[in-house]
């Protein structure tokens, strides 16, 4: 398995910093396939994390809620 490798840029934008480029980017210089920075990228990640939080908060407690709902009506059933 291959790591994912990081570049430094070179320019007077953006001296030294770092980024990703797919294969095809490096091939064709004219090709701005798949490229982006790696503090960006580090950003979405985090973004990305915090929403999926979220999305498992949301399951956990309508899952609660299923349960104390079937809970009840098994009490009702039984009585």
């Amino acid at each position: 398995m291959l790591g994912i490798l990081t570049y430094v840029s070179k320019t007077e934008e953006n001296p030294y910093r770092r980024f990703f480029r797919c294969e095809i980017g490096l091939k064709k210089k004219k090709e701005q396939h798949l490229f982006k920075w790696v503090d960006e990228a580090l950003l979405d990640e985090i973004q990305r994390m915090h929403e999926m939080a979220e999305e498992i908060e949301d399951l956990r407690s309508s899952l609660k809620k299923t349960v104390e709902e079937a809970v009840i009506e098994h009490k009702k059933s039984g009585d």
